[in-house]
């Protein structure tokens, strides 16, 4: 990992806008969830944030309507998040459960207004807490919200900072004090704990190969006695992340080989199983009848705009097109995407 590669990772991971579930889940999506420029909080006022961590229980109907809606693409199938625990006075026990959830919704922020996904959230805890948890885990989402708020003008500062291991440790630290203003230490520790040694981990490696001083025979043993005193699941999240790196490295490379699908089978299979293999499969072939299904509406989307129509014929034309290749929840992701396909027309 590069120290430019660092850095962003650093910042977009503790954005906490992650892919949740396991990385066959996060891999060749069928759809692109990307097109929405709401991908994070940002430039929100105090009195936004407590307005969208403020909502009241839904009524009856709408609880039916929530029901009824489904969750955005990158999120079906994905294991919906567990119960948060309590103990036996009704206090919130804080652990990493807390965080999953917030994730699990904010991930698909960008396909869902950031309203929707507060809500979904909020109604989550109304529906399985009582108080005094309910109002505990409800102060701590707010809190969470105006880190991500804050964290989002923190993100656009150091994007085009240097990568110097001196940026990365101004940007490990600045991170720390930005979550300490909004959670007290056994929050940080139950949310990021772990996150923050392999960090600690990754910025410790990158110190020593950076060092000039030291040759590459010097650098792997100095390594090697870094790995000997580091915790073994820690030691096993990079070697699979070393594996996930490896196995888009070699994917790339076949695609852009033209390799057919039992090549692009076979490298997923002796990489990480048959049955992943598997699942890997049927997500490109979802992904290349997606495609399929996008290339036709745009041959009948240009022949429309071609027509010249007047504003409200266009309009209504537009919907009824939509509407005969794609239902409800893709035409939310068809219209953002024609709206960025009319921009790079205009071009």
């Amino acid at each position: 990992m590069t120290k430019s590669t660092l850095i962003m990772s650093m910042i977009t991971i503790a954005l906490s806008v992650v892919v949740i579930g396991n990385f066959w889940s996060s891999q060749e999506q069928p759809i692109s969830t990307s097109q929405s420029t709401e991908t994070y909080p940002k430039n929100l006022s105090p009195q936004d944030i407590t307005t969208l961590t403020n909502q009241q229980s839904t009524s009856l109907n709408e609880q039916r309507l929530m029901a009824a809606q489904q969750l955005p693409a990158s999120l079906q199938g994905l294991p919906t998040p567990q119960n948060l625990d309590i103990d036996s006075s009704g206090e919130l026990i804080i652990n990493r459960k807390l965080l999953s959830l917030f994730e699990f919704y904010f991930s698909g922020l960008g396909e869902e207004t950031l309203a929707v996904v507060t809500k979904r959230i909020n109604d989550f805890m109304i529906k399985t807490l009582t108080s005094p948890a309910l109002e505990q885990a409800q102060a701590i989402f707010k809190n969470y919200l105006s880190y991500l708020n804050h964290l989002t003008m923190f993100k656009s500062e150091y994007e085009q900072a240097s990568s110097s291991l001196t940026t990365l440790s101004l940007a490990k630290a600045e991170i720390s004090t930005i979550k300490e203003q909004y959670f007290t230490d056994e929050i940080i520790n139950a949310f990021w704990g772990k996150h923050t040694q392999y960090e600690e981990f990754m910025l410790a490696i990158a110190a020593i190969e950076q060092d000039k001083s030291k040759t590459q025979s010097e650098k792997d043993l100095a390594i090697n006695d870094l790995k000997q005193l580091t915790p073994n699941w820690l030691i096993t999240q990079q070697d699979n992340a070393n594996q996930l790196n490896r196995y888009r490295a070699e994917h790339q490379l076949l695609t852009d080989n033209n390799a057919d699908e039992n090549e692009l089978y076979d490298l997923a299979e002796n990489q990480f199983g048959e049955e992943a293999a598997t699942r890997l499969a049927d997500l490109r072939q979802h992904r290349q009848e997606w495609q399929q299904r996008i290339a036709q509406y745009r041959i009948e989307f240009d022949q429309l705009i071609a027509l010249d129509l007047t504003a409200l014929a266009l309009k209504e034309q537009l919907t009824q097109l939509r509407q005969s290749h794609f239902n409800e929840q893709e035409r939310k992701r068809i219209t953002a995407l024609d709206n960025s396909y009319n921009l790079n027309q205009k071009r």
